[in-house]
């Protein structure tokens, strides 16, 4: 059978209700391949870049099966504490229709928060590995009731060192299950855990050329280093972006184009690692409801960082690899809108 849209996947009425509403008008390319997999029961391995619909093409699956009332059903990992708010945000308005409880557990949070959560009877529980390690470690989450696992941006975990966590996580977890795992890449690493956890996972790669980079214009300007700020402040004052974000290389070149932005009157606020997760949640929250038009964030900080409209993507400082640049400039231009990528050169 052919998939041409959501409507043909034999999807539940309340979740084709949240899809419609949402503004989802048809399945991106990951999603057409992803989710009649996962409804078909099969293990799924996708690799596509951020911005292609990767939260609902594994979101989507594991709504339509979960029963209600049940108790925890579904697991999804994720790499940074920003990451896993967005998801659980994204699965909770996917299955508004459904009466399905979805809760975000992550370090950063007070425990005791997470807790009055698990009282709830959560279906779903999106984590990052360490915090799930210390619930299992308290007996606060038992896994053994899963029938679902994602591993999200596996490559990221993997990168920032979550092997073992996510080893002794799967380990614990139910043997009959369906698990998905997706990433940027699909490195041997990312294979060689796919084939020591996975039951003979179907493996989708969207290509860039399917992705939205083409929808991205790109340009730089050669600056004198010593009249850098005052460059940016002309074109943020030409260009007028509705939603900014400025990459800087260090926290504290972060924190310092920050307060100079706010000085001179620029709706802007700063995003790296020494903030507490209070103050970046509070950043965050006015950025994506557009209290904030600027947001100047370290490489680190806006790591799994999911925010769908963002007109511009400013390099401040220029980052030490390509794939950096790729992963910064993807933040703009994606889901068919288009976007602008601006990098300062200097000497």
């Amino acid at each position: 059978m052919e998939y041409f849209g959501f409507e043909d996947m034999d999807l539940q009425q309340g979740l084709l209700r949240a899809i419609s509403e949402k503004g989802y008008a048809e399945p991106t390319p990951i999603q057409e391949l992803a989710i009649p997999a996962a409804l078909a029961g099969h293990d799924v391995m996708g690799q596509a870049q951020t911005g292609t619909g990767k939260t609902a093409s594994f979101g989507i699956p594991i709504l339509n099966r979960i029963v209600p009332g049940k108790g925890l059903q579904g697991l999804i990992l994720c790499p940074t504490r920003e990451l896993a708010v967005q998801v659980s945000e994204e699965i909770n308005s996917l299955g508004i229709y459904l009466s399905i409880y979805t809760l975000a557990v992550y370090g950063g949070q007070a425990i005791t928060i997470q807790f009055k959560g698990l009282e709830k009877n959560p279906e779903i529980i999106v984590a990052t590995p360490g915090r799930i390690m210390d619930h299992m470690n308290r007996r606060s989450i038992d896994l053994q009731t899963l029938e679902f696992i994602v591993l999200d941006e596996a490559d990221e975990m993997l990168d920032m060192g979550f092997l073992p966590d996510i080893e002794k996580i799967l380990r614990n977890c139910p043997k009959k299950r369906q698990t998905s795992l997706f990433s940027a890449t699909l490195s041997e690493r990312i294979r060689n855990l796919g084939k020591k956890f996975m039951n003979n996972p179907q493996v989708f790669s969207v290509s860039s050329g399917e992705c939205t980079i083409a929808e991205i214009q790109y340009c730089f300007y050669e600056v004198n280093s010593q009249r850098k700020l005052e460059t940016l402040c002309k074109i943020i004052d030409v260009k007028a972006p509705a939603s900014c974000l400025i990459f800087c290389r260090t926290k504290r070149s972060v924190g310092k184009l920050a307060g100079m932005l706010k000085r001179y009157g620029y709706s802007a606020g700063a995003l790296h690692g020494d903030m507490s997760q209070s103050e970046r949640d509070h950043v965050m929250r006015k950025f994506r409801s557009n209290k904030l038009s600027i947001l100047v964030a370290t490489d680190l900080a806006a790591r799994g960082l999911d925010i769908d409209v963002v007109s511009h993507v400013i390099n401040f400082d220029l980052p030490e690899a390509p794939d950096i640049f790729i992963h910064r400039t993807g933040r703009t231009g994606r889901a068919g809108r288009s976007g602008e990528a601006i990098t300062l050169v200097d000497e």
